[in-house]
């Protein structure tokens, strides 16, 4: 009977241990799939990470490499087709130009010869002077447009654009005075260039004018050198940027929009080919020409051109100029300097002496009667103390 009991027991407690171990199997069973739907939910979400990573270091990758290199090459590819174009234009600027000066020039030799005959202050003179002043401004078209269609490569040399704002000012400095408009030159740092001084002369004048014609009257025009960074050829460049600010009426977005379109013009009697051939001159140097405007506050000009660097400007040859007569030294400083040459100058025989012993010259020019020390004393003095240092006088 006892054993009857145990055996009972026995089984009671198999039949416990076999439902106990169904019912943690079933929690495992259900545990396992809860930790496994959570693990697919992280792996989901993980994707999904990886996803938006990707796609951000791919747009990322695609503004800071691919798109600047796509903008270069859309900008190379217009430049090399503008250039084709330019190419062509030139050759038949060319044959145009030279079809249509010669039919000018007999017709203007025989209006000249026909004015001669005819009664000064008759209606008939009056018509030449019309029909004379037509040709001429038909050859003015012609040499603009060649001018624009096949520019003169620059004749480079290093200039400071201190010296080359100055120039400018005293050729028209006069004439918008008389407008009562002020030209001012703010004093740059000394940033020197390297450029053809007659064809960026050219292109300052143009602007200023256009400057005066937008300021009308009792306004002010500034020239302003200053160094700075800047996209040129597609890559961040030192450059240095010649400025010409006005007070005037500023441009009309319609008006900007072909602002450097050949021959557009809003001028009654202009070409529409001064800011174009501008253009083309700055890009000959390797720059380019820029603006900015706001209407009836005023327009700056920039031409954009690279920082010519000290390193290059310390072989640049030395002069000591010797001369007491102020307006000598001027002409002559200016004409050397255009020529990239550094001058210094003594107005008196015994300091040019004295700067010639303590400083480093190339050559040094002099003049004969000055003050202090006659230039003859002044060339043998120095040959004793320099004897390879050349001297003109």
């Amino acid at each position: 009977m006892e054993k009857v009991e145990n055996k009972a027991q026995i089984l009671g407690l198999c039949t416990n241990l076999k439902a106990a171990e169904r019912a943690s199997l079933k929690d495992f069973g259900e545990d396992s799939h809860e930790a496994l739907g959570g693990l697919q939910r992280l792996l989901m979400a993980l994707v999904v990470l990886v996803l938006i990573l990707g796609f951000t270091a791919t747009s990322l990758i695609y503004r800071v490499k691919i798109a600047p290199l796509r903008a270069q090459l859309v900008e190379s590819r217009a430049i090399i087709e503008r250039q084709e174009k330019l190419a062509s234009l030139g050759t038949l600027a060319a044959g145009v130009a030279h079809e249509i000066r010669n039919p000018l020039t007999a017709i203007n030799v025989r209006l000249h010869s026909l004015k001669r005959t005819l009664v000064r202050g008759s209606s008939e003179d009056e018509d030449t002077t019309v029909i004379d002043q037509e040709i001429q401004r038909l050859d003015r078209i012609v040499r603009d447009f060649l001018q624009f269609a096949r520019p003169s490569d620059p004749r480079l040399t290093n200039i400071n654009a201190e010296d080359l704002f100055g120039r400018v000012q005293g050729f028209l400095g006069s004439e918008l005075e008389k407008a009562s408009i002020r030209l001012n030159v703010e004093s740059p740092l000394t940033v020197w260039i390297r450029v053809d001084p007659q064809q960026i002369e050219q292109v300052l004048i143009n602007l200023i004018q256009n400057a005066a014609e937008s300021v009308e009257r009792d306004g002010t025009i500034t020239l302003r050198a200053r160094p700075s960074v800047a996209p040129l050829g597609g890559r961040a460049t030192p450059v240095v940027i010649l400025e010409v600010i006005d007070t005037g009426k500023g441009i009309p977005p319609t008006v900007q929009k072909r602002l450097f379109d050949p021959f557009f013009t809003t001028k009654e009697a202009g070409t529409g080919l001064g800011l174009s051939i501008a253009a083309r001159i700055v890009e000959k140097h390797g720059g380019a020409l820029q603006y900015q405007t706001e209407v009836d506050r005023g327009t700056t000009f920039g031409i954009v051109l690279r920082a010519w660097r000290k390193m290059e400007m310390k072989s640049q040859p030395k002069i000591l100029l010797i001369e007491d007569d102020a307006s000598i030294v001027s002409g002559l400083k200016k004409e050397l300097q255009v020529e990239g040459y550094e001058v210094a100058v003594a107005e008196r025989g015994d300091h040019g002496l004295a700067q010639a012993k303590e400083q480093a010259f190339d050559v040094v020019i002099t003049d004969l009667k000055m003050p202090g020390l006659s230039g003859l004393d002044l060339v043998e003095q120095l040959h004793a103390a320099k004897p390879r240092l050349p001297s003109l006088w």
